[in-house]
């Protein structure tokens, strides 16, 4: 009797630890695959799909917002995704803002996040709708008075800069050819992290060297000064996006 009882716990364990083994090769297939393809916006991503989730490890520089178009059924598709973003940075994407324009309040979760978005239609307002649901987010535009960085003509003649004669827009080594001065002011506002509004007043195509890397303020200075362009602090009424927890 003890024999066979024995024998009955033996087979009761060695089925337990197959089912273990079982779930957890699936959950790393599935973890797999959804970091490995769904996330990167590899052709196979499935569409129909609103996901926001813990973030899985990625390297520094495969973070932040990412986009795609695709073609399903003749339709094309754009698809997005965040990997380790934070929630303003999945906010930015869900209500197409840029980020120094976006308003948080001081309490707003630090923790990160992935986002994926692969639906036909309305691809911001369903991940809105998601951040609202799942993290309890949502966000309205007002004007206020803000802080901002003025970009302004420093120097009429403008040494740095030529207009364009070429109608085809390019980057290469360092050279943007047949851009307007926008391309400067969104670069400073994402580098410097600060609302810039545009006020050189120039409106024609222009070719000239810009190097998007630097975040420092002397860098960037002398990038400007060289455009024969320069930064003004002051404070202006200016349409910002204010986060708030949903009511």
């Amino acid at each position: 009797m003890t024999r066979t009882k024995r024998k009955k716990a033996v087979v009761i364990c060695a089925v337990i630890l197959m089912l273990v083994a079982l779930v957890f090769v699936l959950t790393k297939k599935s973890s797999s695959s959804v970091k490995d393809i769904y996330f990167v916006l590899d052709p196979r991503t499935p569409p129909n799909l609103v996901v926001i989730r813990p973030p899985h490890f990625v390297m520094p520089d495969a973070r932040g917002n990412y986009w795609r178009d695709f073609t399903n059924n003749g339709k094309v598709t754009t698809y997005m995704s965040g990997r380790s973003v934070t929630l303003k940075q999945m906010i930015a994407a869900a209500y197409g803002y840029d980020e120094p324009r976006i308003v948080c309040p001081p309490d707003v979760p630090s923790n990160q996040f992935d986002f994926l978005v692969t639906v036909p239609d309305k691809e911001k307002e369903q991940l809105q709708a998601a951040i609202k649901s799942q993290l309890g987010y949502v966000a309205h535009e007002e004007k206020r008075d803000t802080d901002v960085l003025a970009l302004k003509v420093e120097s009429s003649d403008l040494p740095g800069m030529q207009i364009s004669a070429n109608n085809v827009r390019s980057y290469r080594a360092g050279k943007l050819t047949h851009f307007k001065v926008g391309v400067v002011m969104w670069s400073l506002q994402n580098r410097l992290q600060e609302p810039v509004v545009d006020e050189t007043g120039l409106t024609n195509f222009y070719d000239f060297r810009w190097n998007f890397q630097p975040r420092d303020r002397p860098t960037i200075d002398k990038q400007l000064a060289g455009l024969g362009l320069g930064l003004e602090p002051k404070t202006e009424s200016l349409n910002v996006l204010v986060v708030e927890k949903a009511r």
